[in-house]
């Protein structure tokens, strides 16, 4: 089931929002890869710079019912307007 997801870090308030149809390990799997192609990403440079992934955890925030990919991403921007997190870069639709 699709899920919205929260990786945050245990040591400190930063945090990132994300929605994915993997599991959260796969999820988190896939994170570490990226993290590797892409450590200029505002998110891979807090945890990059902060010790890597071992001070990091996910969390379910909400599994949603549908596999419509427009819904999961409407609810991953409710999420992220909701708890304004600071490692998320972009908004994850377009609303217009």
């Amino acid at each position: 089931m699709p899920t919205i997801y929260r990786l945050f870090s245990k040591t400190c308030d930063s945090f990132y929002v994300g929605s994915t149809t993997k599991t959260l390990k796969q999820r988190l799997g896939k994170h570490v890869q990226k993290s590797h192609e892409a450590p200029n990403r505002k998110v891979y440079k807090c945890i990059l710079g902060s010790g890597g992934f071992k001070d990091w955890e996910m969390e379910a925030l909400e599994v949603i019912e549908t596999e419509d990919a427009i819904e999961r991403r409407t609810r991953e921007q409710f999420y992220i307007d909701k708890l304004k997190p600071d490692l998320n870069s972009c908004l994850a639709i377009y609303i217009g």
